[in-house]
């Protein structure tokens, strides 16, 4: 874990921002793979991609699928594309304290120009706006699953993943604006988060999970009344991720993906893998069972997962998502696999041929989110707008452990230990020796290492 984590997913994060996935730079990816790339101390790089993707994105909020245009698929209505750019543009800020960057001038794809805190209110307006009957975000044609390609063609098909993203849009966006002092902008993105969960709550769930779209005739995708495809993964870790789901049901949800989902080498992404062509659901209908997007143990998709039960508090689950992907994990039925290479997915148990199979190598836009799910929220090192804070969520078995993170010009040397088996409570912080107020962000020494010792409960 320590040799993947500090050198080969960081040249992952890099070969991904420098050169996209697939032949081509695809928005999302690019966005996203920015966005783990801050956490190398390179914010730089980070910044240009940004700034890249920002120019790439149309004056009413909605962006390409992908750039340079050259590509066939640039100007297909993908619905997420420039949501990313909330969390990364806030990450950015977060990283840097470079306020200044929301103001500066971003070129749109007509030529116009904007503050860049300009483009991220567009997108959250755009998505507002573009909902469907139930108060959905509509999904025309995919959204992060690419392969939902006829969910939304006429323009009424309605995606349960994008809206749950949406709402961390919002509150990433809130949070944002408190910050800034504008309390009248913060106040409208909470009112759009209530309303869309409550539209999430009201017609989403399915008895004992969240259904993943609805089709252009109102039909569910994701649902129990579907024989294939009746449970996706996305839609349960961003319920948890977005903070929309009750107690209750991510109980109940939890336990469903436990049951349906769960190999020994991670969570397919759906089940049952579809056998058929469907032509209300698309292309995924049409790619073979157990491969990529159609039930495959998708990396991508088990990071958000990650990134979702370590949020919750919920460090043991968390931290076995991650390790049941990592590829050295003896419980892979392949032999095929490069022991310090993340793919994209590995087959899925319907594959018939092999389950568990590496499929497309160092493809994967997993790495920026797994490198998150580990810094931020496993070892609990959080950036936030006035500096760095520690909430550890460390696996309850871990008696000790420490990590070096660079942060705004200083090294932080963070090194945690558990007289006993226990919790993530913090009983004691020092600073280079000194007792510090766990709420209070790390102080900064900006050239210099500051030292800090951990106790746990």
């Amino acid at each position: 874990m320590d040799v993947l984590f500090n050198q080969w997913i960081p040249l992952l994060i890099e070969w991904g921002l420098t050169n996209g996935r697939w032949g081509m730079l695809g928005y999302r990816d690019i966005v996203q793979q920015a966005r783990g790339y801050l956490m190398l101390d390179r914010a730089g790089k980070a910044r240009a991609r940004l700034v890249q993707a920002l120019n790439h994105q149309y004056r009413s909020g909605h962006a390409v699928r992908s750039f340079p245009a050259v590509h066939h698929d640039s100007s297909m209505r993908y619905a997420d594309s420039s949501l990313w750019l909330t969390g990364a543009v806030t990450e950015y800020v977060k990283e840097t304290g470079d306020f200044g960057f929301l103001a500066e001038p971003a070129v749109f794809l007509d030529g116009s120009h904007a503050p860049v805190l300009d483009h991220l209110r567009g997108t959250i307006e755009l998505l507002w706006k573009d909902r469907g009957a139930r108060g959905l975000c509509l999904i025309h044609q995919g959204d992060w699953n690419d392969s939902l390609t006829h969910v939304g063609p006429a323009g009424k098909g309605q995606s349960v993943w994008l809206s749950q993203a949406f709402c961390v849009g919002c509150l990433e966006m809130e949070e944002l604006h408190l910050r800034l002092g504008d309390k009248a902008r913060a106040r409208r993105y909470r009112g759009y988060y209530q309303a869309v969960k409550r539209a999430l709550n009201r017609h989403c769930w399915d008895g004992q999970w969240y259904i993943r779209a609805f089709d252009d005739a109102g039909l569910p995708v994701g649902s129990k009344a579907n024989r294939q495809g009746r449970i996706y993964l996305n839609s349960q870790s961003w319920a948890l991720m977005s903070r929309t789901a009750p107690p209750r049901r991510v109980a109940a949800m939890l336990r469903s993906i436990r049951r349906r989902l769960w190999t020994p080498y991670g969570y397919a992404l759906l089940a049952p893998a579809y056998t058929r062509r469907q032509d209300n659901i698309g292309r995924i209908t049409c790619l073979e069972p157990g491969c990529s997007e159609n039930g495959s143990v998708y990396t991508h998709g088990n990071a958000f997962l990650a990134v979702a039960l370590l949020e919750a508090g919920l460090a043991d689950e968390g931290f076995e998502v991650v390790r049941r992907i990592m590829p050295f994990n003896p419980e892979n039925p392949s032999a095929c696999i490069i022991p310090y290479q993340l793919a994209n997915g590995y087959g899925g148990p319907e594959h018939r041929n092999d389950p568990g199979k590496a499929q497309f190598g160092w493809s994967t836009g997993s790495g920026a989110w797994l490198h998150q799910a580990m810094v931020e929220h496993l070892f609990g090192l959080r950036r936030t707008y006035d500096g760095l804070v520690v909430q550890p969520n460390l696996p309850s078995d871990w008696r000790s452990a420490s990590i070096r993170r660079t942060y705004r010009g200083t090294d932080y040397d963070v090194s945690y230990a558990r007289p006993a088996e226990g919790g993530n409570t913090i009983a004691r912080l020092t600073v280079n020796g000194i007792e510090h107020d766990p709420a209070l962000p790390l102080p900064p020494r900006k050239g210099k290492t500051v030292r800090v010792e951990v106790t746990l409960i």
